[in-house]
């Protein structure tokens, strides 16, 4: 069952997939027809889930599921990766790298593969805005508080 995003709990459990590169208006209005058809038809042992979506810096798709009405189980997140695996196919885009860490460099949003992200940084340390996103917050209260945040009070610090 679809509700918009601003009637979610805070609590409610959050997914964020970062493409691989930004995302058209085109592509924007696209995703979203296609992530209400899904939130409106999302399902945990047969019960709808209460769930909703955002699109964030035309970059970052979040799914939200209100986990107080019905639980998201294995087969119900299941369901939501292979949605987001066809979206990856028809938009021709990687969300489900979860090796790349994603940062805003001045206006700029820049994907650094984990693995290099001590040696790029390295590089980008001079810059005077350098924001990470915490794509692995796990609820809307995290999501609106922690997605945008200084690497240095992120878990990435240690990279650093």
């Amino acid at each position: 069952m679809y509700v918009p995003v601003e009637n979610m709990n805070n609590e409610a459990r959050v997914w964020v997939y970062g493409a691989n590169r930004t995302l058209t208006n085109e592509e924007i209005q696209s995703l979203k027809f296609h992530l209400t058809q899904f939130t409106q038809n999302w399902l945990s042992h047969g019960n709808e889930v209460k769930a909703s979506f955002d699109i964030l810096y035309n970059q970052f798709i979040v799914l939200i599921a209100d986990e107080n009405q019905s639980n998201t189980s294995g087969c119900s997140i299941d369901s939501s990766v292979a949605f987001i695996r066809n979206l990856e196919k028809e938009f021709n885009i990687i969300l489900l790298d979860r090796q790349q860490i994603f940062f805003l460099i001045d206006t700029k949003i820049i994907q650094i593969p984990y693995i290099e992200v001590q040696k790029q940084l390295n590089v980008l340390k001079n810059k005077d805005s350098k924001i990470f996103f915490n794509t692995l917050v796990e609820n809307l209260k995290e999501l609106k508080n922690y997605f945008l945040i200084e690497p240095e009070k992120s878990w990435i610090k240690n990279h650093l």
